[in-house]
C-alpha cells in the first residue's frame, strides 16, 4: 500500500513537471524574425519583434525588452550579439487591472544587415537553431525569456 501511494505521488510529480516544458509562455505572446527592404534605399534590414501581455505580470511594473543573438551567422550579418530596445515599458496599473484591463506591447527594432547574405541560410539559422532569444527584464530580475523561430522575406 505504501508503495503504491508512493509511485502514485511519484508520477504525479513527472507529470507536473513534463507539463510545464510544453506551455507557451503566457507574457510573451509571439515572436519573429522579418527581412525587410529600407524605403528608398538598397539597404536590407532584420526587423526583430515581441507581442506581450502584461495580464500575468505584475501591475505597476517597468522593465525592457532585449535581443540575444546567439547564432555566429547572425551576429556576424548584423555585427552585434545584443540588441536593446531602449523603450521602458510599464504594466497596467493596480486599479486598471481591478476593472479588468490590461496592456498588450508591439515591440521591435531593426538592424541594418553589413554583408552578403543567404535568404536560405537566415530561415535556417532562425527557424532551426535557436539563434536568438528575446527577454523581458527590469534590473538583473528576468521577467520572460522565449526562442524566436519565426522567420519571414517580407521585402518587395
Amino acid at each position: 500500500m505504501k508503495k503504491s501511494i508512493v509511485l502514485f505521488f511519484f508520477s504525479l510529480m513527472l507529470g507536473n513537471l513534463s507539463a510545464c516544458g510544453n506551455e507557451s509562455n503566457p507574457i510573451i505572446e509571439s515572436s519573429a524574425i522579418e527581412l525587410q527592404d529600407v524605403e528608398n534605399s538598397d539597404t536590407e534590414v532584420l526587423r526583430f519583434s515581441v507581442y506581450i501581455s502584461d495580464i500575468n505580470m505584475e501591475t505597476d511594473q517597468h522593465f525592457s525588452v532585449r535581443f540575444l543573438v546567439q547564432n555566429p551567422y547572425i551576429k556576424n550579418l548584423i555585427k552585434t550579439n545584443e540588441i536593446d530596445v531602449t523603450d521602458r515599458l510599464f504594466t497596467s496599473t493596480k486599479i486598471d487591472r481591478e476593472n479588468g484591463k490590461s496592456k498588450s506591447f508591439s515591440v521591435w527594432k531593426t538592424q541594418e544587415i553589413r554583408q552578403e547574405f543567404s535568404v536560405h541560410e537566415i530561415k535556417e539559422n532562425i527557424e532551426e537553431r535557436e539563434s536568438v532569444i528575446v527577454e523581458l527584464y527590469s534590473g538583473e530580475e528576468i521577467i520572460a525569456r522565449d526562442i524566436i523561430s519565426s522567420f519571414e522575406d517580407v521585402r518587395k
